[in-house]
C-alpha cells in the first residue's frame, strides 16, 4: 500500500536481517510502481519463509490489520 514508507519498512527490516530492494531504485525518475522485490534464487526454502513472514509482520503492523 502507498500509506507504507518503504524507506523506513527497509531500514526496520534490515534491523530484523531481512533485505529488500525498493521498486523505485530500478526507474529512472519518477517510479510508477510502489513496492519491493523478493529475491529467492540464493536461500534456503525455510530462510525464505522466515523472511517472508517478518515482512508480513511489518506491513500488517504499518496498515492496522
Amino acid at each position: 500500500p502507498r500509506q507504507v514508507d518503504l524507506r523506513q519498512l527497509q531500514a526496520c527490516l534490515a534491523e530484523r536481517n531481512v533485505l529488500i530492494d525498493l521498486s523505485e531504485d530500478w526507474f529512472l525518475g519518477t517510479p510508477h510502481l510502489h513496492g519491493t522485490r523478493i529475491g529467492y534464487g540464493l536461500l534456503p526454502s525455510h530462510e525464505l519463509q522466515s523472511g517472508i513472514e517478518i515482512l508480513a509482520e511489518e506491513l500488517e503492523r504499518r496498515i492496522g490489520i
